[in-house]
């Protein structure tokens, strides 16, 4: 009877840290919550590590998504599935104190958002060349390696 209490904590963290992603360089965490409009999907934020604090809203949406950071933890792709036949890369530039919510940047997205049967997969990056590594899936066809630099400008969502 007294070792629920202790397995429920267990799951509890277990949870809680597969909805957290740690910047390799301990700053920064990508997480999620529930999107408050409809209780439908996600959200990604991002916030300082040693913060408890609502961080700083990169995307919300209805369907998965995949967060990766950059080796030297200056960028956030995220990958987003926007319908089972579709997905697209964000690049996030995070930077920023780490005792207040980081600033992020929309910095690149990957070519043709939104075409049918085209997903888009982190393969790598190439971080001293401010680049980012992707692989082109599309229905029929072999896998294609690309490689994209990621832009300085900020840039909407599409």
């Amino acid at each position: 009877m007294r070792c629920w209490p202790i397995a429920l904590l267990a799951f509890c963290t277990t949870a809680l840290a597969q909805d957290s992603i740690p910047s390799p360089n301990g700053r920064f965490a990508a997480y999620t919550a529930t999107n408050p409009m409809h209780g439908i999907g996600k959200q990604l934020l991002v916030r300082s590590a040693q913060s408890r604090a609502t961080g700083r809203l990169l995307l919300a949406n209805d369907r998965s998504r995949e967060a990766q950071w950059s080796p030297d933890s200056r960028f956030l792709a995220v990958t987003n599935h926007t319908d089972p036949h579709i997905s697209v890369v964000l690049v996030f530039g995070i930077h920023g104190s780490p005792k207040a919510a980081p600033d992020a940047e929309l910095l690149f997205v990957s070519p043709d958002p939104g075409t049918f049967d085209t997903k888009w997969v982190v393969s790598g990056w190439d971080t001293p060349h401010r680049a980012i590594l992707l692989e082109k899936h599309v229905a029929g066809v072999d896998a294609q390696p690309m490689r994209f630099s990621i832009g300085t400008k900020p840039l909407q969502l599409p």
